[in-house]
């Protein structure tokens, strides 16, 4: 239907490798991204700040598009639930509907839960997908990230282990944020996944 699709970034990464070239500003947003990393593993920065902290060092970098949303959540073992361990809005969006503590229920058929563990799922307007859902119940979450003003989103599996996965959502307030990533953003969005990889941990 056209309104989602998956990405691998390991195999577009491995694939566009030989005529990538990193230039300064992705070079300084991977290191800070790294630092980032480093942060959390020595304790220096909380679980609840993360996703404050992970938007302010993206859009502090002119290589990489604006992000208005960054939201880390985990799934609970035996369950559809997940909740949100931390959560951020930039002023571009309205107020955050979905801070740390909200949670949900998602089914099983949900695209969310069949997304491959290194493939990343974009969609470019969210309408399109409550569209979709006419005449049938919507999943609330996606409900109130429209109300936010959300446009455009990227979802991220996590795996830590058999009992320890989660999610980062990535949200724009710009309908069509992510349809153009080059070789450098899939790059960046594999470092994003090992600084949430970390956080999770």
């Amino acid at each position: 239907m056209g309104i989602l699709k998956e990405q691998n970034i390991y195999a577009y990464n491995i694939l566009k490798a030989y005529n990538c070239e990193i230039d300064e500003h992705y070079g300084y947003l991977f290191s800070s991204l790294l630092h980032l990393e480093s942060e959390l593993e020595s304790g220096s920065l909380k679980q609840e700040d993360f996703a404050q902290r992970l938007l302010q060092t993206i859009n502090g970098s002119k290589a990489f598009r604006d992000l208005d949303r960054v939201c880390l959540a985990v799934t609970h073992p035996g369950s559809t639930r997940i909740s949100v361990l931390s959560s951020f809005n930039s002023e571009c969006l309205g107020e955050n509907k979905m801070s740390r503590d909200y949670s949900c229920f998602v089914a099983t058929t949900s695209s969310i839960f069949n997304t491959k563990k290194s493939n990343v799922r974009i969609y470019s307007d969210i309408q399109d997908i409550l569209t979709a859902y006419s005449g049938r119940p919507s999943q609330r979450s996606l409900k109130r990230l429209a109300d936010m003003g959300v446009k455009s989103g990227v979802t991220i599996p996590l795996a830590v282990s058999n009992l320890i996965s989660g999610f980062l959502f990535l949200n724009s307030a710009t309908e069509g944020n992510f349809e153009k990533f080059e070789s450098q953003d899939y790059s960046t969005l594999c470092l994003m996944k090992l600084v949430s990889l970390s956080c999770l941990n």
